[in-house]
């Protein structure tokens, strides 16, 4: 008797199992199949007609900016250490196309002014090495400025080397170092 209470238990379940699938399957269709209802109105609504992004479809750059992003100019000691000698209003006027002279002291002039350009000089000590490179008393007490002071004298009175049509200081260890010595 036992066994018989169990199988009509077992049986009752398997019966409201399928009652209640199939109940829940008439009543919701997306339940039973699982891949849901398109509704135009409520997609309509969640995504209008301008497209998420308003630069899609186009054909872009409408217009290139050229210019420089990260320019030193000799009041930054790691440029003016190396020879730059042009602070940031020759920097910007040679970026707007006007004629400079160069840190080699000759004509500089690009072949069209750039849009734009960064004057990215380090804020500390501004400007401070061309007072050690021309030997200002009051910093040539210092030891270790004396001795950039005089490694920059060297570097200055060195012979200059060139590459034609480019500017460009040679050194040791520099890629123009084979290069016969610049012309007067």
């Amino acid at each position: 008797m036992r066994r018989f209470d169990n199988s009509l238990s077992w049986l009752g379940a398997c019966l409201l199992g399928v009652a209640l699938s199939t109940a829940a399957g008439a009543q919701d269709p997306v339940a039973s199949d699982d891949i849901g209802l398109f509704n135009p109105d409520a997609a309509e609504h969640a995504f209008p007609k301008r497209g998420f992004s308003p630069y899609a479809n186009r054909n872009y750059p409408t217009r290139v900016f050229w210019g420089d992003q990260h320019v030193h100019t000799g009041w930054s000691a790691d440029a003016g250490a190396f020879g730059a000698t042009l602070g940031p209003e020759e920097a910007l006027r040679f970026t707007r196309g006007e004629q400079v002279t160069s840190s080699l002291g000759e004509p500089a002039k690009l072949s069209r002014p750039l849009d734009w350009v960064a004057i990215t000089d380090h804020s500390d000590g501004a400007g401070i090495i061309f007072e050690i490179r021309d030997g200002n008393p009051n910093l040539m007490t210092d030891p270790v400025l004396r001795s950039w002071h005089d490694l920059m004298a060297r570097r200055q009175s060195a012979p200059q080397r060139h590459l034609p049509g480019r500017q460009g200081q040679g050194g040791r260890g520099s890629a123009d170092d084979h290069l016969p010595e610049r012309e007067p």
